[in-house]
């Protein structure tokens, strides 16, 4: 009886054992793989909302600068208030 049971702990040792290592070297990098790229593509998409905001704040004060400039210049020709 004590022999049945070494027997049959030895060999469902081994029988975990070499299952538990493929599940190890595959599952792990696996798993690490899939949360460096989700959150690398999380903050990627994040900095394109940055810079696209950026980019259209920058275009407004452009806009508006030039609006002014425009205003300015025809003020300074005709000599006369727009608004």
């Amino acid at each position: 009886m004590n022999y049945l049971f070494f027997s049959t702990l030895s060999q469902m040792g081994f029988w975990i054992t070499w299952l538990l290592i493929p599940i190890l070297v595959e599952t792990v990098p696996a798993i690490s793989s899939f949360v460096k790229i989700f959150f690398l593509r999380l903050v990627s998409q994040n900095l394109k909302k940055i810079q696209v905001s950026g980019l259209l704040f920058q275009l407004l004060f452009q806009y508006i600068t030039l609006k002014i400039r425009c205003m300015n210049a025809f003020n300074q020709f005709t000599n006369r208030p727009i608004l």
